[in-house]
């Protein structure tokens, strides 16, 4: 019902994922694509038809430009009424200090989350 997705050419290659997790289902998915990256994006992938969408944003602090920024999106199971957070990440795995600053940064926002 919910897939992260990284290193994702564009709207369409994700729109493929979205079409393909539906296919046989009998569910309506849907897709969040993340605006960071040029053509190497992350993104979600969800079942809207059991899980609603509230908001989704990302994370600019930790990454911008070539360096895709963590993509979070905040759902409602309806099934259970629980709400949760779902974030795809893409550490910079060239580069070390800069992939140890994105975890720190990462851990911080984690820590302030409820």
């Amino acid at each position: 019902d919910l897939w992260g997705m990284s290193e994702v050419l564009n709207d369409a290659a994700l729109k493929a994922v979205e079409l393909a997790a539906g296919d046989g289902e009998n569910a309506d998915f849907n897709r969040i694509l993340g605006e960071t990256g040029s053509a190497d994006r992350l993104g979600i992938v969800y079942n809207s038809n059991r899980l609603n969408l509230i908001r989704s944003t990302q994370l600019t602090n930790i990454g911008s430009g070539n360096q895709r920024a963590p993509l979070v999106a905040e759902f409602l199971d309806r099934q259970s009424n629980q709400r949760f957070l779902f974030m795809v990440n893409h550490l910079a795995r060239g580069n070390n200090a800069l992939r140890h600053q994105q975890a720190t940064l990462l851990n911080q926002w984690v820590g302030q989350q409820n």
